[in-house]
This record gives structure tokens, C-alpha cells and sequence, in this order.
């Protein structure tokens, strides 16, 4: 750049000399051509003419030197601005170049550790490729035992669902053959319950029954007993004639009663075997309503007079203050499995209990409450109702 600078000059300086030469010269001829001119015309000292000649065209040369000089001044000034704003430029220039140089070595440094560290990187990869591949290699013998594995486990799937489906449907038959069932041992059970509880009133009608012929008895008795006339004649007319009273309960076939024992002979039939051994479930329907438009009896009440002018018995318990019987009687009854034992008809019936034996003529008894055996209480017993079958068969409590 300084070489093309300097040569620049060189050849500026060169044009600048040739052209102030160049414009000598032609001072010089037409100075001369006006000396040749005037010499036609006059006779002129040559030398001087000459000299005069010469000194004006110097004149004249170094007065357009110097307006060239001013403008070359001129110019060069101007140039010298731009050429110093162009410095300012380059400077800056070299500055931003020189921060980008370092950033573009900062970078290179980066550079070279990225590419370092990634080329470890890649190595390590290429190593752990390679152990890969050997054991993909290796493992590539076992690919088609895995494959025949999966196939078998696959068709054991298969073979599993068609058993889970077998055994669904097995399950759904025997619930529905054990939802048949149960609505079976329902009504069944339902038509005990309805049989227990008419065993149950019959029952407790045989008992009011008793009671009554019991305190007619009494009554007869004390009259056939009695030897005073006055007594008995005040007898007669407190508690009515006897001659109108109903016929005593001689047996089934002159009892007037209809909830009576039926059949020839005069022993109550026993209850169902069904009602003794069954087991109720605890969810049956309550009784059937009444239809008949009678209100129902209450055995609790006293009950309405005999025939004739005899008074009627006072009203007799239906059960002891101490039993825990059903507060509604209209319920059914819990589940819980009957204690009492089965009755053989092989075995002998057991001895009358003195009680009721009969007694010698003439001898007066009073048929009360206490020389009558306990009433035996129908139905369940409190205590039955916690005693519970498991699966063994055993009662526990």
C-alpha cells in the first residue's frame, strides 16, 4: 500500500514537471512568434526581444503554477480530510477486528474442547457399540428359544381363557340352580311358618279350653262334695245352675268344640316333623291377612261366658311373666334350629306324672293352677334363637 503510494506521487510529480514544460514552451513560441512578427515590421534588438519574451512566459508559467498550486492545495486538503475520516474508519474497523479475532479465537478454543470431548464421547460409544454387538451376536442363538417360548406361553393364555370361561359358566348355572333353590326352601319355608302358626293358635285354644273345663271341674266337684244344702243352694244361684252348663269334653267325637282334636282317638296328634326340625330363614313374610271379617280372638282376654248361667273362668296368661316370648306374634320367627327331640314310636311313652293321676272318691282337690303340670310353651324358646348351626352340624351359641 506505501509502494503504490509512493510510486502515485513519482508519477504525479513527473506529470506536474512535463506539464509545466510543456506550458513553457508554448509561452516561449508564441512569444517568439510575436518577436519574429514585430521584427518584419521593426528593427528590434533580437536579444532583448528574447529576454523580455522568456521573462513573460516564466511570468506567465509560475502565475498558472500558481493557481495550480492553490488548487492542488485545495484538493490535497480535501483529500487530507477524507483521508483522515478514512483513518478514523480503518481504526475502528481494526478495533471491531481485533474483538472479533479474539471472540473467533474464544470460539476456536471451544472449538477444540467440544471436538475433544466429543470425540472421547464418540469413542466410548463406539467401544460400548461394538460390546453390544457381541453380545446382540451371542444372544442372536437364543432368539428363536424366546420365540418358541412366547409361543407356548401364548397358547397356555388361550388355554387359561377357555377354563375362566368354562368356569364362568359353571358358576353362573350353579347360582342360578342356588337362586332356584333358594326361592323353593322360601316357600317352603313360608308354608312351615303358616303351619307353625296355626299349630300355635290351636294350641293356645286347647289351653284357654283346659282352663275352662279345669274351673268347671273345681266347681263340680265342690258341689258334689259339699254336704250343706245352704252353701251349695248359695252356689247354685252366685254362679248359675248346672244342669244348664255345656257337656263336659268327654272326647273327640262329643267335643262341641271346632278347634278340637279330630280323629278317633282322644290323644292329640303331635305337631309336624316339619315344624319341629326346620330351619326358618330370617327374612319370611308376615301371615296371612284376615279375610273372614271376624275380628281375631285374644286368648289374653277373658273369655266369653259358658252355657247356662255359669260364670266364665277368670282370663288366663298366654305365657309366663318370665318367658321371653315374641313381643308381636304376628312376626315369623327368627332363624334358629328347634331343640326339641325328635319323637320316637318305638320307645314306651313315659309315666303319667302325679298330677294327674286320678283321685279316690270322695276326696276333695282343688283344681288349680298348681296341681296341673307347666304349660309347655309353643313356639320357639328365647335361648333357640342364639343357638346357630355351623357347617359342621354343631350348635354354638
Amino acid at each position: 500500500m506505501q509502494q503504490l503510494e509512493m510510486r502515485l506521487k513519482e508519477i504525479s510529480i513527473e506529470k506536474a514537471t512535463l506539464e509545466k514544460e510543456l506550458k513553457g514552451k508554448e509561452v516561449e513560441i508564441k512569444d517568439l512568434v510575436d518577436v519574429i512578427n514585430r521584427l518584419n515590421s521593426n528593427n528590434l534588438d533580437l536579444d532583448k526581444l528574447y529576454d523580455v519574451s522568456h521573462i513573460k512566459a516564466e511570468a506567465k508559467t509560475l502565475f498558472e503554477e500558481r493557481n495550480e498550486l492553490k488548487i492542488r492545495l485545495a484538493e490535497i486538503e480535501g483529500v487530507h480530510n477524507l483521508l483522515e475520516e478514512h483513518v478514523k474508519v480503518v481504526k475502528e474497523e481494526m478495533a471491531t477486528l481485533t474483538e472479533q479475532c479474539k471472540i473467533a479465537e474464544k470460539e476456536k478454543k471451544d472449538a477444540e474442547t467440544r471436538l475433544e470431548v466429543l470425540t472421547n464421547f464418540f469413542e466410548e460409544k463406539e467401544a460400548q457399540r461394538q460390546k453390544e454387538e457381541a453380545i446382540w451376536l451371542q444372544q442372536q442363538g437364543e432368539v428363536v428359544s424366546t420365540v418358541e417360548r412366547i409361543q407356548t406361553m401364548q397358547n397356555e393364555i388361550q388355554n387359561y381363557k377357555q377354563q375362566v370361561e368354562v368356569l364362568k359358566r359353571e358358576i353362573l348355572d350353579q347360582e342360578r340352580e342356588y337362586k332356584n333353590q333358594i326361592s323353593l326352601l322360601e316357600t317352603k319355608a313360608h308354608e312351615q311358618w303358616v303351619v307353625a302358626r296355626q299349630v300355635e293358635r290351636r294350641l293356645e285354644e286347647s289351653k284357654v279350653e283346659a282352663g275352662q273345663l279345669r274351673n268347671r271341674l273345681t266347681l263340680i266337684e265342690k258341689n258334689i262334695n259339699d254336704v250343706d244344702p245352704e252353701v251349695k243352694l248359695h252356689r247354685l244361684e252366685a254362679n248359675g245352675e248346672m244342669t244348664t252348663s255345656p257337656p263336659l269334653y268327654l272326647g273327640a267325637e262329643s267335643s262341641s268344640s271346632p278347634i278340637m282334636f279330630s280323629g278317633s282317638s282322644g290323644v292329640p296328634p303331635p305337631p309336624p316333623p316339619s315344624y319341629l326340625h326346620s330351619l326358618f330363614p330370617p327374612y319370611l313374610p308376615p301371615p296371612l291377612p284376615n279375610t273372614s271379617g271376624v275380628p281375631p280372638y285374644e286368648v289374653s282376654q277373658r273369655p266369653p261366658p259358658l252355657g247356662g248361667r255359669l260364670s266364665s273362668p277368670p282370663p288366663m296368661p298366654l305365657h309366663p311373666p318370665t318367658s321371653n316370648r315374641y313381643d308381636n306374634a304376628g312376626s315369623p320367627p327368627p332363624m334358629s334350629p328347634h331343640i326339641l327331640p325328635p319323637f320316637d314310636h318305638r320307645s314306651p311313652p313315659p309315666p303319667p306324672p302325679a298330677s294327674i293321676l286320678p283321685l279316690p272318691l270322695g276326696t276333695s282337690h282343688s283344681w288349680g293352677e298348681e296341681s296341673l303340670p307347666p304349660p309347655r310353651n309353643s313356639g320357639f324358646h328365647p335361648t333357640q334363637r342364639e343357638r346357630v348351626r355351623n357347617h359342621k352340624g354343631l350348635c354354638i351359641r
